[in-house]
């Protein structure tokens, strides 16, 4: 069913949040304000990091990700200095960053941070192991890009945060049913398969043995096709991935649009559930 309510963010206690999308100014970092809030409400504390840097007005243009007393996140030692949240350092990681050491802190005062992100999918796991020992549940500001880190933790998963209006409205139609696409690949299974460990774009696919074998790849963040081109793959083979990424679902957030419009022109068999804008309420 189509827009269905917006999750409890009591589902996530004890887990991992990654909040992604197709693109920049999606709604991603709304709505994980969103969600922060959502969880004080529930008496969660909730931990806010970030895969590259986020929440600075003047240097990204995007919302400021809001803090309350209790709230942690990771960022630069500089930039928390500079936030007014009366930062408690809580662990320094070995991570250092153009704003000097990393650090998990917790705010005493209300006010708004920058997030900053380790390198790599080490750092990024090691910063998260440091924040499920001070949080309810980590909630991560990322790009769908860069989520392969995910399947380190089994019960981790991503929303999909995606923006619909009258200019970008086949745009969304045509991200959400990648997504889709690529969320329903099938695991490896004993059957023989053609092993790509590679990102698997166009030109790489012409690479490979032309035969109606399946790829096989990590997961599907390897997948670097257009969906006319994943199309066209898809119709003479198969691709399996090792890992799956668990998402629990899609956030459409919708400009000018009517829920009916969108509902026609979405896919009947999509295999997640699609929330609508939770400020619409």
């Amino acid at each position: 069913m189509l827009f269905e309510p917006f999750p409890c963010i009591s589902a996530f206690k004890n887990r991992v949040l990654f909040v992604t999308g197709p693109s920049k100014n999606t709604g991603k970092t709304t709505c994980l304000n969103y969600l922060a809030m959502q969880a004080r409400r529930a008496h969660l504390t909730p931990a806010l990091m970030s895969v590259g840097i986020d929440g600075d007005r003047q240097l990204s243009q995007k919302p400021a990700i809001s803090m309350t007393p209790g709230d942690c996140a990771l960022s630069g030692e500089q930039l928390l200095r500079m936030s007014g949240i009366f930062p408690e350092l809580l662990e320094i990681l070995p991570d250092r960053s153009a704003f000097g050491r990393l650090c998990l802190a917790r705010a005493q005062r209300s006010g708004s941070v920058v997030l900053v992100s380790p390198e790599g999918n080490a750092g990024v796991m090691r910063a998260v192991e440091k924040a499920r020992e001070h949080a309810d549940l980590v909630l991560v500001d990322g790009a769908i890009n860069r989520m392969t880190q995910i399947t380190s933790w089994p019960d981790a998963a991503f929303l999909y945060v995606v923006r619909a209006d009258t200019s970008h409205f086949e745009a969304a139609v045509h991200q959400i049913e990648h997504l889709h696409l690529l969320l329903s690949c099938p695991l490896i299974d004993s059957t023989p398969g053609i092993a790509c460990d590679e990102p698997l774009t166009k030109a790489r696919a012409g690479l490979l043995p032309q035969n109606d074998e399946p790829i096989d790849l990590l997961d599907f963040t390897k997948v670097f096709l257009q969906l006319g081109e994943l199309k066209a793959l898809l119709k003479r083979r198969a691709i399996r991935v090792r890992h799956r990424i668990s998402c629990a679902g899609i956030v459409l957030w919708l400009r000018g649009l009517s829920r009916a419009r969108v509902q026609q022109a979405l896919p009947d068999s999509l295999s997640v559930p699609v929330f609508a804008n939770p400020y619409e309420i």
